[in-house]
């Protein structure tokens, strides 16, 4: 309180850790609600890795009010899965130094659409965010409830290799959803991209966790498709032309960037 009677109040969480035991080092990360960016709590982080004198090891956190999680690890490298219930998961590679701790990439989760059920006989159409499904009569594997929901570039499951945009991306579920005949996936119709464009759909491997070419197509004066087999995490994207281009996407090849560029110890930005 000041003289003229004004009051104040500031408040700050602080987290107090003891010495990292040699060989041992830890992940921390941030979770976070892809369409508000709101932090997301109750979100459970999974660590599982490979010490660099070897053995395995696991560890489990939840994110805390304000999105943050703590997970200890042995020096080495592993996968860790960010989920929550409902939602959409994330997964990032992480390498662990002995006697510090590694900051992942921040997750962004994105709330699932609720799923609709579909006659495997009489197929149908799905809509969301301007994606559209269309699944014909008779190629639906089994009866199943399906979800379309678009997806942000940030809420991505998987970073993408250096060198590659997202336009647009979806999240068909379930993932184990097969179509005995391909269905036809549209994307939103107000694209910004130049006629002649190749554009390639990409589908995201959750258990290896790299993205496959689905199919290159060319941008032209009508909204892109292509044909899908299964549910999954699938983008459109272009490949950057600066300062270097990726390597050419092939239909069934692994999704394939350019070298990420490493930066000087002294670096510095601005905004």
């Amino acid at each position: 309180r000041d003289g003229a009677g004004l009051e104040a109040l500031a408040a700050a969480i602080v987290r107090v850790a003891g010495p990292i035991t040699t060989g041992r080092g830890a992940v921390a990360g941030e979770v976070y609600d892809a369409a508000t960016g709101v932090p997301l709590a109750d979100a459970t982080a999974r660590f599982t890795g490979a010490g660099e004198s070897g053995g395995t090891f696991e560890a489990q956190a939840r994110s805390d009010g304000r999105g943050r999680y703590v997970l200890p690890a042995t020096a080495g490298a592993g996968v860790v899965i960010i989920d929550k219930a409902g939602w959409m998961a994330a997964r990032r590679q992480v390498a662990v130094s002995a006697g510090s701790v590694t900051e992942t990439l921040d997750a962004h989760l994105t709330r699932r659409s609720e799923a609709r059920d579909r006659d495997p006989l009489l197929g149908g159409r799905l809509e969301a965010g301007g994606h559209e499904l269309e699944v014909a009569p008779g190629s639906l594997a089994s009866s199943a409830g399906l979800a379309l929901t678009p997806v942000s570039p940030q809420g991505l499951p998987v970073v993408l290799p250096a060198g590659w945009s997202p336009l647009a991306a979806l999240d068909l579920s379930p993932a184990s959803a097969t179509f005995t005949a391909s269905a036809r996936l549209r994307a939103p119709p107000a694209l910004a991209m130049t006629q002649g464009t190749p554009v390639a759909l990409v589908r995201c491997d959750d258990v290896d966790g790299v993205w496959r070419v689905v199919e290159v197509v060319t941008a032209g004066t009508s909204r892109l498709e292509a044909g899908i087999d299964r549910g999954g995490h699938y983008a459109w994207l272009v490949a950057d032309s600066a300062p270097l281009s990726p390597p050419e996407a092939v239909p069934g090849g692994l999704l394939a960037g350019v070298p990420a560029p490493a930066l000087e110890p002294d670096a510095s930005g601005s905004i």
